[in-house]
């Protein structure tokens, strides 16, 4: 223990010494270090100066030193001299390209002036007059002449626009009706062949004006609807199409709108109503059915055309009661075609074949009990040549819709003989017809017989490949109902151009 204690007396202060002593000798070196580079590097700028004037003095030459710092010096003055020249330039550039800019923004804002006047002009809101490019008199279009030009431009452009929104709107409910007439169908007939296609109350608006005081009419009115100026059903409460509510409504709106139809043949395009069976084959009473004569059926020698409808709750002068009553008569009615077979000489007569019980008895019409009953009983009574009031006409022409194809055959194998050697074109809408038993009908047939069924395809393409059958052309509509009232003006163009085209076949 007292040699420990010894041992850390005496190194301590063993270890202090040392270490003093390596302190101080580190402070007197750099010291030394210091002092000599005051005195000989470390020489003030003021110092250099007075030590190259000396030398100048000496040796009467200007020293190193002195030549160059005069060089530094004229080359710092030359250096600033440029800067001065080159931001005076650059001043006057920038001066210059300002004064170019305010004059194109000028330019451009009369440009646009002058086109804004031009495009005014060419929508008719301005006189027509020439229009030059407007150039103020001065560099400086002021606010006052901007205003001048803008506000009387801006006033027309608002008319403008206006007028814009109000043909878009126009526009879009003329896309309405077009969706309309797609989704049934009548959209099928491209333009170019719908020139003849047109609705018979379009040339004579005043066709279903002037007849709204008959009887039927009034009736239609009395369950509060009525017939417009081209042909449609519209309610009389708020002129609506016709809506369906119940099946006894519908029946009564039936009844008289028949009566309507039959008037406008009567008393509009003077046809002569008759009933069948006739008094001689009634027991002397007039029978229930009618049917429609023109007032030249007893004098025409020419042609005369047949009308027979199809089956169902149909009577004379009607193709379809729906085409009727949510369409127009035009299309649902016989009416076009008595207009135009009047307009090209021909005399009518409108078969009744549904007509087979009395309204009143209920009891079976005699002779008329059926359809084909009803069509041959009308045949022998009011076709024939040889019958005193017999029908003259030289070429009979047949249309016949539906089951009126099947009463047609009944008539050409009930009455061959005549039937092959005046009728001479017959026109089924959405119908069928047999082909015959001989081969002398079925060369008739092929000759004579032209189809007309609902299709997709255009009004008139052709739907046949095998050119030996039957001859089968688009009616222009794809239901059934609608196929009579579109296919009407390219039936009668088939039959004016009929005699051509047997001439050709030479049979």
């Amino acid at each position: 223990s007292t040699q420990s204690t010894w041992e850390l007396k005496v190194m301590e202060p063993m270890k202090d010494v040392h270490l003093q002593a390596g302190i101080d000798k580190a402070e007197e070196e750099r010291k030394e270090k210091i002092i000599p580079q005051t005195d000989s590097t470390m020489v003030s700028p003021q110092t250099k100066a007075e030590k190259a004037k000396a030398e100048e003095s000496t040796t009467g030459k200007p020293s190193e030193m002195m030549a160059d710092v005069a060089d530094r010096d004229e080359a710092k003055t030359s250096v600033a001299d440029k800067g001065k020249e080159t931001g005076a330039i650059e001043a006057k550039e920038g001066t210059v390209s300002k004064k170019l800019g305010e004059e194109k923004k000028e330019k451009t804002e009369v440009g646009k002036i002058s086109d804004l006047l031009k495009t005014e002009q060419k929508e008719s809101l301005l006189p027509q007059v020439e229009i030059k490019e407007l150039t103020p008199p001065s560099n400086i279009l002021t606010a006052k002449s901007q205003d001048e030009y803008a506000k009387p431009a801006a006033e027309k452009m608002k008319i403008g626009e206006e007028q814009q929104a109000l043909g878009e709107i126009k526009t879009s409910e003329k896309a309405t009706e077009e969706e309309k007439k797609k989704e049934n169908g009548s959209n099928l007939v491209p333009p170019t062949l719908m020139s003849e296609t047109k609705l018979t109350s379009e040339s004579d608006g005043k066709f279903y004006l002037r007849t709204k005081n008959y009887p039927g009419h009034k009736k239609l009115i009395d369950l509060r609807y009525y017939y417009n100026k081209r042909g449609q059903l519209r309610s009389c409460d708020k002129d609506e199409p016709f809506k369906f509510t119940t099946q006894a409504t519908y029946e009564q709106i039936c009844v008289a709108m028949v009566e309507y139809i039959q008037q406008l043949l009567t008393f509009e395009l003077k046809m002569k109503e008759m009933f069948v069976p006739m008094k001689e084959d009634n027991d002397g009473v007039v029978g229930a059915n009618n049917i429609f004569l023109s007032d030249d059926f007893y004098e025409n020698p020419n042609k005369c055309l047949l009308l027979i409808q199809g089956t169902g709750p149909v009577r004379a002068g009607i193709w379809a009661r729906y085409c009727c009553m949510n369409d127009s008569l035009d299309i649902g009615s016989v009416i076009p075609y008595v207009k135009r077979a009047k307009a090209e000489g021909y005399s009518v007569i409108i078969f009744n074949p549904n007509l087979n019980y009395d309204p009143k008895t209920k009891e079976r019409i005699k002779k008329n009990g059926s359809m084909d009953a009803h069509c041959n009983y009308v045949w022998e009574k009011f076709i024939p040549q040889s019958l005193p009031n017999g029908c003259p006409a030289k070429e009979l022409y047949i249309v016949a819709h539906s089951a009126g194809g099947y009463c047609t055959s009944e008539l050409r194998d009930r009455y061959w003989e005549e039937f092959k050697a005046r009728v001479k074109g017959i026109a089924l809408t959405d119908s069928w017809m047999s082909e015959g038993n001989t081969i002398e009908q079925k060369r008739h047939y092929f000759n004579h017989v032209y189809s007309f069924p609902t299709s997709k395809k255009y009004q008139g393409c052709s739907l046949d490949d095998d050119w030996r059958k039957e001859k089968e052309f688009s009616s222009g509509h794809t239901k059934h109902e609608y196929t009579s009232g579109h296919a009407c003006h390219l039936i009668f163009d088939l039959f004016k151009i009929m005699p051509l085209m047997l001439s050709l076949i030479h049979i």
